[in-house]
């Protein structure tokens, strides 16, 4: 466990069967902030995501934090982000995405 003076863990996916992994975002106590809830897509190996919601005075700043193994399941992952993605996006949000998605796009056969 970590502990960051004036800064939270506002959102988390920590693994079951790999025990000791996963992703978070820690954010200082002084921003307002809603936590996505994405627990419900997550699958070991294949996306594991976390997200937040800044709500700032001018936009709203989406950022999702996200991990997906070299053997992870391409196509569940590219689903999910997908849809996520869609449900998320406003005219007013900005993105913020950021992670190892462990994808060679020079190799089309890396991709399963």
């Amino acid at each position: 466990m970590i502990s960051t003076e004036n800064y939270n863990l506002d959102a988390k996916f920590c693994r079951h069967q790999y025990k000791n992994r996963g992703v978070c975002i820690f954010v200082h106590e002084s921003i307002d902030l809603n936590t996505i809830p994405t627990h419900s897509i997550c699958k070991e190996n294949d996306l594991e995501i976390c997200s937040i919601k800044l709500n700032l005075p001018k936009t709203e700043i989406v950022i999702i934090t996200i991990y997906r193994t070299p053997s992870g399941n391409y196509n569940y992952f590219l689903r999910k982000l997908e849809s996520l993605l869609s449900l998320l996006y406003t005219e007013k949000n900005e993105f913020i995405n950021w992670g190892d998605i462990n994808i060679n796009y020079l190799d089309s056969h890396n991709r399963r």
